[in-house]
Parts: C-alpha cells; sequence; structure tokens
C-alpha cells in the first residue's frame, strides 16, 4: 500500500491475501509477519513513520486508536513559494530594515539587497527573521520529529548561509545550534539544500515550541558578498514539491549584467548625443579611468537637464537588454566639486513613457578620494521601464544646471545589474591621478598674506583687514597725488595650509571672488606661470561687478585650454586681477573682498558674518490693482473704504464719519518695502515725499518719519501742504524736510511714515479724496500718472501762511476780477500770479502783480469755464484759487 506523504494525518489501510495470494503460506501454522517500509530501497522516504495499531486477521476497535490530537504528533511544517507577492521574511527586524526585498510574483521568487551598502550597511551577526504561519495565518509552533530547513536559492557571489531555530523567548538557551551551507557564485543555477538538525544541534530549543526561524547572510560580515541573493523557496519540518519551484527560465531572470572598467582606451558612454558632443572625454588606460569635463563651458555649456548616455553591451559586443531581478547601477567616482548625479533607465522608444523615476547621489567635493554608490530600483521606481526591454542607462551631472560644478568628473567604472569586482578598481594611487593644489583665502587671520602690497598697484592702495566681518577692503590711498596706475593689477600668492607656494594646479583652472563695489567696476584676471613674462600668462578674463554696497557678488572665471596661452598649469607663479583696467584709480575707490579661491568652491558657511548696510533706496506706492491698496495701514485706516480703480488712483472715504469717525491727530501708516517685499530702512538723502492727490474740498496734508522705537523723540516735525478742493485736476504736494525738521530721525533706521488727512480734525472736508502716487525720494515719471488724463492743478512746495485769506470777486465773472490778499497789505514785496486752465495750461500772465494787497485780473478774452489762480510769494509761498469764467 502506498501512504502519502504528511504527518498531519493517519491512514488506516487493510490488505486482504486472496487464496492466489497465499502461495506456499499455511494459514494454520502462522509463524510471523513481516512488512517493509520502501522495499528494495536502503532507509525509506521521510525517515519517520508512526504506527497507531495494526491488526491481523481482525478489524481493530475504532475507539482504541491513539488519544493524541494530531498536532502533538510533529504534523505541523511550513513552505514559502513567495507566489502570492508576499514574504514571510520580517521586514522590520534589524536585518530587514536595511534591506530592499522585490518579490517578483511572475518568477515566485524574492531577491533580497542591502537599500544603502555605504550609510545604512547590513550589520555583522545580524540575520533575517522567517515566521512560519499555516494556510489560516495562525503561527506553526510544533515541528516535533521532523526538524529540518530546506532553502533554494542563488546569489551573485559566493554567500555562506547559516541558520538556527528559536524557541520561547528566543534568547541565547531557546536556541538551536547554527547549521550552515556554502551557496556558489552565479545567477546562471538555483541551488537547493536541506539543513537537518540532529539532537545535538537542538541544545535548547524546544521543537514543540518554536518561535521563528533565523538565517543569516555572510554572519559575522557587514552587508553580504554581491549584495544579491535570490530565494526561490524556504521549507520548514518538511520537504518542497519540486513542482513549485520558479517557472521562469534562468536567462529571464537577470542574468545579463554589464560593467565599463575603462581599461581598454574606449567608453561606453556616447559621445555623440547632446551632452557628449560638449564634452571631453579622456580615457587613461594607465589607471583605467575616464575623465569628463565641458570643452568650451563659456561658448558651448552643457545644457542643463541634458544626460550622459550609456549604451551596455555585452562581452561579445551585443546589446544587453534584459536585467529583470537586478535593476541597479553601480558607479565609482570622484568629482572636483560636490556634484549631484541622478539615473534612470530606459526601454523601449526612451520617450517619457518608457523610463525609470530618477534616483540621485550627492558626491562630495574632492578628488583625494574614489566615491562608490549603488542606486537600487525598487518596483515603485520602474515607472514605465520595462527591465526585461533596456535601451539604455542615463547619468545626468547637476541635473537642471547648465555645466557641472567644479567641470571635472573622475569615473572608474560603472555597471548595470551587478556589483563590479573591486580587483578591477583602478590601480593608481589617487596622488598619481593629476590631483593639484587649490586655495581659499576667507580673510580670517588678523594680516594681510596672499596680497602683495609692494608691488605697482600695492604700493599706491590702503588694505583694511576687517577681522571682524572677516574682509579686506581695498582702496587708492591718496586717489589725486598718486593714483592706482592704469593697467596695473593686483597681485594674489596662493599657499597651502603649511604656508608653502602652490606651484601646481593642473585641472583646477578656475578663479572664485566674492566682492562687492562702491561703483560698478570690471574686474579682469589671469595667472602667471614661470618667470610671469607675457609669454607665460593666461589670457584675462573679465566679469562686471554692479555698483552697491548693499550685495555682495560671487563670480567663477574658469580658463579654458584656449585661454591659457603660455601658461604652465605645473607651474603657477601667481594670480593677477585689475580692477577697470586702463584706467587711473577704479570706480567709487572702494573695492570689499570676501574671499578668493582658486580651483575650488568656497564653502559658503565661512562667508563674511557681518550684515550688509542697506543702501538708501527709494519707494513709490501706485494704484494699479486691488492689492495694492494695502500700503495704507494703521489701526485708524481700518474706518476708511479704500478701493483702487481702473485710473490707478486710490479712493478713499471715510466709511461711517458719524458713528465711526476718522479721528483727529490718527495717521494712516506707510510701510515701505521695495520691490522684493523687504522693508526700506534706509531713506538717507531721499526725505522728500511727493503725494499727487485730488480732493471735493480742499484741506491740509500732512506727513512725518519715524525712526528708532518710533517715540516722539525718533521722529521728523509734522510738514504740512494744502491740496485743492477740484476733483477735476490734480495737485501735486511735495514735503521737504529742512535738516531743522529732521530733529531725531534717523533716515538710516526708518520705521514708517505717517500720512495725515486734516490732521487737527475728525473725518477731512469733502470725505473723498483720491491718490495717483505716493513717493519717498523723487517724484515718478509722469508717464506713470493715473492713466485718466486729468490735468495737473498745482505744483505745490509750500502753502503760503496767508492763503487761506485770499478773496476773489465777483467769482462766478463775465470778465474783471478783484483778488484781494490783506495780509499783504502792508508788504512792498509783489506776489508772482498766472492762469492756469483744466488742462494745465498756463493761459493768461498777468502783467500787473499784486502789490499792498489787491489785483485786477481781466479774463474777457477767455472762453467761459474753469480756471485755477497760481500766486507765488517771494519766501516760495503759494496759493491756488478756483475762478468760473461765464
Amino acid at each position: 500500500f502506498d501512504v502519502p506523504a504528511g504527518l498531519e494525518d493517519w491512514t488506516e489501510f487493510t490488505l486482504t491475501f486472496t487464496e492466489a495470494d497465499l502461495a506456499g503460506f499455511d494459514a494454520a501454522d502462522l509463524r510471523d509477519v513481516w512488512f517493509y517500509l520502501d522495499r528494495g530501497t536502503e532507509n525509506f522516504a521521510g525517515n519517520e513513520f508512526h504506527l497507531d495499531h495494526i491488526a491481523v486477521a481482525t478489524a481493530p476497535d475504532a475507539a482504541q486508536n491513539s488519544p493524541c490530537p494530531i498536532t502533538g504528533g510533529g504534523a505541523q511544517s511550513f513552505v514559502d513559494y513567495f507566489q502570492d507577492g508576499t514574504s514571510s521574511i520580517n521586514p522590520n527586524n534589524s536585518a530587514g530594515r536595511v534591506t530592499t526585498f522585490m518579490v517578483d510574483t511572475e518568477c515566485e521568487a524574492v531577491v533580497l539587497s542591502v537599500t544603502d551598502t555605504t550609510n545604512e550597511p547590513l550589520p555583522s551577526f545580524n540575520a533575517y527573521e522567517i515566521n512560519p504561519v499555516d494556510a489560516a495565518g495562525d503561527d506553526i509552533t510544533d515541528i516535533t520529529g521532523n526538524v529540518n530547513v530546506t532553502m533554494r536559492v542563488r546569489s551573485a557571489e559566493a554567500v555562506n548561509v547559516s541558520v538556527l531555530l528559536r524557541s520561547g523567548d528566543g534568547t541565547t538557551d531557546n536556541r538551536s545550534g547554527r547549521l550552515d551551507f556554502d551557496v556558489p557564485a552565479g545567477l546562471d543555477d538555483w541551488t537547493e539544500f536541506t539543513l537537518t538538525f540532529t539532537e545535538a544541534d537542538l541544545e535548547g530549543f524546544d521543537a514543540a515550541d518554536l518561535r521563528d526561524v533565523w538565517f543569516f547572510l555572510d554572519r559575522g560580515t557587514e552587508n553580504f558578498a554581491g549584495n544579491e541573493f535570490h530565494l526561490d523557496h524556504i521549507a520548514i519540518a518538511t520537504a518542497p514539491d519540486a513542482a513549485q519551484n520558479s517557472p521562469c527560465p534562468i536567462t529571464g531572470d537577470g542574468a545579463q549584467s554589464f560593467v565599463d572598467y575603462f581599461q581598454d582606451g574606449t567608453s561606453a558612454i556616447n559621445p555623440n548625443n547632446s551632452a557628449g558632443r560638449v564634452t571631453t572625454f579622456t580615457v587613461d588606460t594607465e589607471c583605467e579611468a575616464v575623465v569628463l569635463s565641458v570643452t568650451d563651458t563659456t561658448n558651448e555649456p552643457l545644457p542643463s537637464f541634458n544626460a550622459y548616455e550609456v549604451n551596455p553591451v555585452d562581452a561579445a559586443g551585443d546589446d544587453i537588454t534584459d536585467i529583470t531581478g537586478n535593476v541597479n547601477v553601480t558607479m565609482r567616482v570622484r568629482s572636483l566639486e560636490a556634484v549631484n548625479v541622478s539615473v534612470l533607465l530606459r526601454s523601449g522608444d526612451g520617450t517619457t513613457d518608457n523610463r525609470s523615476d530618477r534616483l540621485d547621489f550627492d558626491v562630495p567635493a574632492g578628488l583625494d578620494d574614489w566615491t562608490e554608490f549603488t542606486l537600487t530600483f525598487t518596483e515603485a521606481d520602474l515607472a514605465g521601464f520595462d527591465a526585461t526591454d533596456l535601451r539604455d542607462a542615463w547619468f545626468f551631472l547637476d541635473r537642471g544646471t547648465e555645466n557641472f560644478a567644479g567641470n571635472e568628473f573622475h569615473l572608474d567604472h560603472i555597471a548595470i545589474a551587478t556589483a563590479p569586482d573591486a580587483a578591477q578598481n583602478s590601480p593608481c594611487p589617487i596622488d598619481d591621478s593629476g590631483v593639484a593644489g587649490v586655495f581659499v583665502d576667507y580673510f580670517q587671520a588678523d594680516s594681510l598674506t596672499s596680497f602683495t602690497t609692494n608691488n605697482s598697484a600695492g604700493r599706491v592702495s590702503t588694505f583694511i583687514v576687517d577681522t571682524e566681518c572677516e574682509t579686506v577692503t581695498i582702496s587708492a590711498t591718496d586717489p589725486v597725488n598718486e593714483p592706482v596706475p592704469p593697467f596695473n593689477a593686483y597681485q594674489v600668492n596662493p599657499t597651502n595650509e603649511a604656508g608653502e607656494d602652490i606651484t601646481d594646479i593642473t585641472g583646477n583652472l578656475n578663479v572664485t571672488m566674492r566682492v562687492r563695489s562702491a561703483e560698478a567696476v570690471n574686474v579682469s584676471i589671469l595667472l602667471r606661470s614661470g618667470g610671469g613674462t607675457m609669454e607665460e600668462r593666461t589670457e584675462r578674463l573679465a566679469v562686471d561687478i554692479p555698483g552697491g554696497l548693499e550685495e555682495w557678488t560671487e563670480f567663477t572665471v574658469a580658463f579654458t585650454a584656449a585661454d591659457l596661452a603660455g601658461f604652465t598649469p605645473t607651474d603657477l607663479l601667481d594670480i593677477w586681477f585689475y580692477l577697470d583696467r586702463g584706467e587711473a584709480n577704479f570706480s567709487g575707490n572702494l573695492f570689499i573682498v570676501d574671499h578668493i579661491a582658486v580651483g575650488t568652491q568656497p564653502d559658503a558657511a565661512q562667508n563674511s558674518p557681518c550684515s550688509l548696510v542697506s543702501a538708501p533706496t527709494e519707494f513709490v506706492a501706485q494704484f494699479t490693482d486691488s492689492t495694492s491698496v494695502n500700503v495704507l495701514g494703521g489701526s485708524e485706516a481700518d474706518r476708511l473704504t479704500l478701493s483702487a480703480n481702473t485710473c490707478e488712483e486710490v479712493s478713499i472715504a471715510v466709511t461711517d464719519p458719524a458713528g465711526a469717525p476718522f479721528g483727529a491727530f490718527r495717521p494712516i501708516v506707510i510701510s515701505p518695502t521695495d520691490a522684493t517685499g523687504t522693508p526700506i530702512t534706509n531713506i538717507e538723502g531721499e526725505t522728500d515725499v511727493f503725494i499727487r492727490m485730488r480732493s471735493a474740498e480742499e484741506f491740509p496734508v500732512s506727513v512725518l518719519f519715524r525712526s528708532g522705537d518710533g517715540s516722539t523723540d525718533f521722529r521728523t516735525a509734522v510738514v504740512s501742504r494744502m491740496v485743492a478742493g477740484d476733483l477735476t485736476g490734480w495737485s501735486n504736494l511735495e514735503f521737504s524736510f529742512s535738516e531743522a525738521d529732521l530733529g531725531g530721525f534717523d533716515p538710516t533706521d526708518l520705521v514708517d511714515m505717517w500720512l495725515f488727512l486734516d490732521r487737527d480734525n475728525d473725518n477731512f472736508p469733502g470725505n473723498e479724496v483720491y491718490i495717483d502716487y505716493i513717493a519717498i525720494g523723487s517724484r515718478p515719471d509722469s508717464t506713470a500718472n493715473s492713466p485718466c488724463g486729468l490735468p495737473d492743478l498745482i505744483s505745490s512746495t509750500r502753502q503760503a501762511l496767508w492763503a487761506g485769506n485770499v478773496s476773489l470777486y465777483p467769482n462766478p465773472t463775465s470778465g474783471m476780477v478783484t483778488v484781494e490778499i490783506p495780509q499783504l497789505a502792508g508788504s512792498a514785496n509783489p506776489v508772482e500770479s498766472r492762469l492756469i486752465d483744466v488742462t494745465g495750461r498756463t493761459v493768461l500772465n498777468p502783467l500787473s502783480v499784486v502789490v499792498g494787497g489787491r489785483m485786477e485780473l481781466d479774463l474777457h478774452r477767455l472762453p467761459p469755464g474753469i480756471y485755477f489762480l497760481q500766486l507765488t510769494d517771494a519766501n516760495g509761498g503759494r496759493a491756488l484759487q478756483r475762478i468760473v469764467k461765464r
């Protein structure tokens, strides 16, 4: 009888011998009964056979069957074939957390690799944990009598697998011994092995109380060899079913891979795509590495967002197209300056729908060491990429940036779908690979060491080293009598940390400066070698620095092969820089340097710690949209209705004059900001205020500035001007603060400006005002005025003291008008007058002037309409009166 495999149930069978079966047996003379287990086979299958009863010539009594539940007899077992997209391996223990588990449901296998081998490696002595469960998802705890573990695996490189079992609380007293197996290197075949734990191996382990199973990959070693381990199945306490083995042919499961070690003088990087065409590829066959640099960074830079293209081929030169199950890219690199490397994979026609996501890595600055990194693409990263149809791999250097930082990038190898062989690393010591000296002076010492102060430019210059702000200031000591000679340069002498001259800057042919200048200045730079003669210099490269001390400008000039002329990079003498070359002295005669560097990118953390003094800044508010009215602030502005109209003016009215009046002595607060929204704090020399306004009725408009804490000790005087009571034209009000008016106000520490509408009274006359602009510093160009075309009525710099007592009669008039100014009746000084129409055009300059407080105007020849009489006294005081001609 064939007994099926499995300890989870009993099988009862009866064998009945027929007459033909009895042969020579005498049933009346029974001697004994023999039974065989796998007759003809040494041992027997499974080597574990349980008997509940045996009966001869009778039927046994079922009531006498074994009273023990089947679970107490070793019937539990476990197999994970990885067929449902999940894995029984715990991803959250110490080994699992640093591992990428790629479950391939199509090929019914799982791939283990360390996610970040450098920054978060697999700890040595840490195991992967298997938690066996039955079909119902309940923990399997009893494997009595069948203590074995079977695994079917393959590995990128040879790796030792060791296994132990844990029971109880899992501590060392409750574990089995470790059994191990050496898995050979190679992904071209599976290896199946079974580890059977003997009585001696079980030590303190209780087979009736299984907790979990641990397996180690290269136990005692950080990470594991090859860092790619494939599992087809894992079985505990049973033999797996071979029919459930991975259905995928081995060649379809990641068998192809690619490495370029740059050992034969060629490179797999495409030199003819958009990035390759502007790049110089220097393949060093002796050092087995390739250097990438942009051939002409100025005229033909590396385009932003453009990638280098790698075309993988096998040993026969055929395209590699299938990297299923092993989708990773490894590079060993070094870079002159820090650079971000990002990688993507393309399949099909290479369009965006057929690409993986981009994975990236930050390569540190420095040519003194290699950095090796691996980017492993997870299922989520693959996006539209088809791993069975690889087209090529793209890598970007500082994607989105024209050129790349440092413009010198060394590649030792690039590998796709495999781990490169460390034995193939560049054989050259790092010091023999062209690393040259670099130099930075942050001016943090208390003396100037890198500048020559006794050459022709240095002798007539003053160098002020500011140790607190870590800067050096250059100015001509006596610009008139001893100017900086035209065509003469400042000289910088690069040294290393030991104070020794730096003479070799091969591959590092760039100079960086961070500067600011009182006025715009041209900076030009050259390098000298040998004796410094004309024949031993580079060309001059120049940069225009904008004028203004309120901001730093950092620039880098990079010398290409065409710029080197007769200069020898291995024999640097010094660096020359000119300020406005060809001119005596230089613009502004104040030039501040924060740092100067050769062959490296300066550390921004070393920038001058001092904040810059802001330059005096003008301000203008023009009301082009609804948000622009927000410049009119303060608590009292809440009582106003403010709105910008299509004439690009703001209308102002008190919302509720009776219930919530605009209070006397209460200002509208204006907090000036520049175009970037930064508060303007310095208006030194720019304290004039210009307001273009029209009003339903005449009233005084007043302004003041506040500094410091805004208290009365830190304010200007209040300056007032009269706005004309006429909505048909604009009053141009100018508020000028004398030295006395400025008082305790500090114009370099502006807090805000206060604007009063009829300062002495609640609300304001007419309760209808329009403002075209409010400006501090200078009047805006007239082209920016309201586009609705109303004329300027007056340009008032100061309202005359007598202006409120002017009378005109008759008004309206048919021709003659008498003007009386009682306060000037005893004055011998004339008052000039002119008559303006509604377009702002002067239509009458009366020959007569107001003397003794009275004058006559003849308007007979003027057409009917509205006119404005402007009166100006000898002190510049003005008055404006409206006249209606019938």
